[in-house]
Parts: structure tokens; sequence; C-alpha cells
């Protein structure tokens, strides 16, 4: 960038420019910079955010150096956090591997657990109903002259099913022992 243009940009992003330069990065597209500014502002508002939040835990009215610290450290913390140790890692997986999975039975078809914990099997059973069956509609008898079909011609037999109908196969079975 020629220097008249260097006097419209702000000062944090001439910073950057110059940092960018003196890592020997001198072609870059200029929405970087405004990328690597809106990180820096996010970055610096979350800490000083944090930093803010400690002093008021503590107590004080404004922000110190102690709490911008322990927020920077916070982050630190929080960014580079590592799993456990590669060593740990391989015992525990050494240990774990040790033991033998159960071997897989031969069956065709989908291998699906035991039955007690699938919810495939039927777990109730419809109780007849005691009403009398309904009456059977002869339509060409029962209709008029004209042959059309009267609703007062056609018995419907409905029936609700109600709590009691409906058994589960633990009640069936303490039925059937009796």
């Amino acid at each position: 960038m020629s220097s008249a243009n260097v006097k419209y940009i702000p000062k944090d992003a001439q910073v950057i420019m110059a940092i960018l330069k003196e890592l020997g990065i001198n072609d870059f597209d200029p929405r970087v910079i405004n990328q690597l500014l809106e990180f820096i502002y996010w970055h610096t508002t979350i800490t000083l955010d944090d930093a803010r939040v400690f002093a008021n835990h503590a107590k004080k009215k404004n922000i110190d150096v102690d709490d911008v610290k322990l927020a920077i450290q916070m982050h630190a913390e929080k960014m580079s956090s590592s799993g456990p140790p590669r060593d740990i890692l391989l015992e525990l997986a050494r240990s774990k591997n040790s033991t033998s999975l159960a071997p897989i039975k031969p069956q065709s078809g989908i291998r699906l657990p035991p039955d007690r914990y699938c919810l495939t099997q039927p777990n109730y059973k419809l109780k007849p109903s005691l009403s009398s069956a309904p009456k059977k509609v002869d339509l060409i008898s029962d209709s008029n002259s004209t042959g059309d079909v009267l609703m007062s011609d056609i018995n419907v037999h409905t029936h609700t099913l109600n709590r009691t109908d409906v058994k589960t196969e633990s009640e069936i079975d303490l039925m059937d022992q009796l």
C-alpha cells in the first residue's frame, strides 16, 4: 500500500500491517487486516469483561492489573487445554482392550438384543367384547323405494376401548394361573 493511503488507515490497522511486514508477509488480502482487527477486539473485550466480573466479585469499583492477569490466565488455560498425556491414554486403552468382546452368535436377519430389552413383542391382548354381535344389514332389502340408503337403515356397532379391555402380559399370566 502506498504512503498516501496509510493516513486513512486506522492506527490499529497500521500496527497489524507493521507486524505482518515484520513477519515477512508483504502480499495479503486487505480483508485480512479487518479479520485480525475483529479478532483482537473480540479477544480484548472478552478478557476485559471477565476482569470486570472478577473485580465485581472482589467488591472492587475498578478493574486492576491482577484482575486482567487472572482473566488472561483463565483464557490461556481454556484455549490451550489438552487432553491427558499419551502414556495414560495408552495404558487405559490396553486395559480396556484386554477384555474380549462376547462372541457373536451366527443367525440370519437383524441382530437384536434379548427380548426383554426389545419393544418388538406385543405386551397386550384385546379382551373379546361381551355385547351381542352387530346385526347384519342387507342394504338392498332395507333400502327405501328410491334405492337410497337411509342412515336409520344402517346399524353401526361401536365399541370404545377401556383400560379394562387391554391386559398386559403380566395380567394375563396372573389370570391364567388362577
